[in-house]
């Protein structure tokens, strides 16, 4: 799963903690890397994926979910359209894309899929210091 980002902060020159450890976990993202994306998030997290009606609270359930999703999809690519930050919070805009293989009269046709949302995450007290992720991604999705 490939993300590709774009950081709008007001166009302050210093990135904030929130901006920067949501660069950490998108970096870890397009490497697949899904065990890192986890670990930015508190050990008290939750998880929402409100398009799929599923609540993560376990790490080590969001890790295999993530790793089922490019299992499933393995040229998938989120694209991150915007990153907003104020303060303690951070909201990204993306897009999903990917393909799915679909048998058709004999034939294997490759059907597009593209979903846009918007993910939030915010500042709470984690192992890592004074900061981990609360995330409640996917607070609206719809179809491109």
């Amino acid at each position: 799963m490939n993300t590709h980002s774009t950081v709008l902060d007001n166009a302050s020159v210093e990135a904030t903690t929130s901006d920067r450890i949501l660069q950490i976990a998108l970096a870890a993202w397009r490497q697949g890397n899904f065990v890192e994306v986890v670990d930015q998030f508190d050990d008290q997290f939750t998880f929402t994926d409100h398009a799929l009606g599923l609540e993560f609270k376990d790490k080590g359930r969001l890790i295999e979910f993530l790793a089922k999703i490019r299992e499933r999809f393995p040229d998938s690519e989120r694209r991150d359209n915007t990153i907003f930050s104020s303060g303690d919070r951070v909201i990204s805009e993306w897009t999903l894309t990917a393909t799915q293989t679909e048998p058709f009269l004999g034939v294997r046709l490759k059907v597009p899929i593209c979903v846009q949302g918007i993910s939030g995450f915010s500042q709470q007290s984690c192992h890592q210091g004074p900061f981990g992720l609360r995330s409640s991604p996917v607070s609206k999705a719809k179809p491109c």
